[in-house]
């Protein structure tokens, strides 16, 4: 914990009352996920930071998307604030109901949507933690690098652009987060970014830093990368039979294409230019040999336990 933070240097900020008619429409729509209890309130109401703070007056327990839309669109309507919450490992205050209104606990909406290790990525809901994740992709070979510390939930971390020790070599949460699904605050479902590795397009980067911009963080598409004690294995691919004459068709063609290249290059006397065709030839007649294999890098093997 954090020494506190002197009162008078905190601004005052009065307290926005959640209306009954929100809370009876939650407790409609909800049941037994809307809570108004104290004990539960007053988990949601604090982390680790050094701010005392007020509990929010109601907590509702989310589990899809459309839960947090339809919370989102209400508290839109009513004018009530809303603050979404994982764990509560976090050391901003954040998540904080300095003004009242609702909590929504992201924590249930805790499920792995995809793995694709061949690209190094995985689409997982905010609720899941870094140490979820990784149990889960362990088997891959691959591992989720930002370590804040804390067992955080996903959505915090993308919220708050975690980082940790493994920032200088593999970057905060910002350059490991590559799309997000967002309710923005007028409860609007969006979907920034995609697997891709390089785009120009999108809001991911602009949702990941939390700046301005109001949003809750849903289903964040992540990188993943090999675990450093996973070595690389080279495998032979081979394509498919129909694809084979194919594949050895294109092979020639970039082979004559490469030799004509190379020859051209020696004609007008570079000689570096020429070494490196030639050199991209004897690549092409290696993948002949190989009978129209491919070499590619395979999934590394399951890394040793810390026990091993």
């Amino acid at each position: 914990m954090n020494a506190p933070i002197p009162a008078h240097l905190l601004p005052r900020l009065e307290p926005r009352p959640v209306p009954a008619a929100m809370l009876d429409a939650l407790k409609a729509h909800f049941g037994e996920r809307c809570s108004t209890a104290l004990a539960v309130r007053e988990q949601h109401g604090r982390d680790e930071s050094p701010i005392d703070a007020p509990p929010p007056e109601v907590v509702v327990f989310c589990e899809s998307t459309e839960d947090v839309a339809a919370v989102v669109k209400l508290a839109d309507r009513y004018a009530a604030p809303v603050i979404p919450f994982g764990v509560g490992s976090s050391l901003e205050g954040h998540l904080l109901a300095v003004q009242g209104g609702v909590s929504i606990d992201l924590s249930r909406m805790n499920r792995i949507l995809a793995l694709h290790p061949e690209d190094l990525t995985v689409t997982v809901q905010a609720g899941v933690t870094r140490n979820q994740l990784n149990d889960e992709i362990r088997h891959t070979g691959l591992f989720f690098p930002i370590d804040p510390g804390a067992d955080a939930s996903l959505g915090g971390m993308s919220a708050t652009r975690a980082s940790g020790t493994n920032a200088v070599r593999y970057g905060t949460m910002r350059e490991n987060v590559l799309g997000l699904t967002v309710v923005t605050a007028q409860g609007e479902v969006i979907h920034t970014g995609t697997r891709a590795r390089k785009s120009a397009a999108g809001y991911a980067p602009l949702f990941t830093p939390q700046s301005k911009i109001a949003g809750r963080y849903l289903g964040p598409y992540l990188a993943g990368r090999p675990h450093p004690g996973a070595p690389d294995v080279l495998a032979d691919i081979a394509p498919p039979p129909e694809d084979l004459a194919t594949q050895r068709a294109e092979q020639e063609e970039a082979r004559e294409l490469l030799l004509a290249l190379a020859a051209g290059a020696e004609h007008f006397g570079d000689g570096k230019s020429a070494r490196s065709f030639r050199e991209a030839v004897e690549h092409v007649d290696g993948t002949f040999a190989a009978g129209g294999r491919t070499p590619r890098i395979a999934h590394p093997p399951k890394p040793p336990s810390r026990g091993s």
